[in-house]
């Protein structure tokens, strides 16, 4: 676990850099709906990375129904950035409750697709950190498509 809880701080140093970089993007741009992305916005992509880890890695394990940041609000990146504070606790929490049982398999219920569910914590985890780098993506390039000039967020990377 000490292994995944090094990773995690490979992710929290990438999304330092990518927020680094969305605070030179004017609020209007941060906010503004792309229609080649479905009409969403940055803000609206780092809520929906915020959004999932909160359900994979507190709601699905606990079973317990939280309430989520609204898609309809609109935040700053200071929101956002706090967002992830609280992001980092449920990571840690996670990690720390699965630690001895990474590789079980844990069945729980999604109500929303009425079925079972059985995954092991090492997926749950593998799961979210994959799914915030692919948004990732999709935020340097809403954001190349803005008239900005991304910056390299890759664990490595070349500064």
């Amino acid at each position: 676990m000490d292994v995944i809880k090094e990773q995690y701080k490979f992710v929290i140093d990438s999304r330092r850099v990518l927020t680094e970089y969305c605070g030179k993007i004017s609020y209007k741009d941060f906010i503004k709906e792309n229609a080649n992305f479905g009409g969403r916005s940055i803000e609206f992509l780092f809520l929906h990375i915020i959004n999932t880890y909160q359900f994979w890695l507190k709601e699905f394990p606990s079973q317990t129904k939280l309430k989520y940041h609204s898609y309809d609000s609109k935040f700053s990146l200071e929101n956002v950035l706090s967002f992830f504070e609280n992001t980092n606790s449920i990571v840690e929490n996670f990690l720390n409750e699965y630690k001895n049982v990474i590789n079980e398999k844990i069945t729980r219920e999604i109500k929303i697709k009425n079925t079972n569910l059985e995954v092991t914590p090492l997926q749950l985890y593998t799961h979210v950190s994959m799914h915030e780098f692919h948004h990732k993506g999709q935020i340097l390039t809403m954001s190349r498509m803005l008239g900005y000039t991304p910056v390299d967020t890759d664990v490595i990377r070349f500064e």
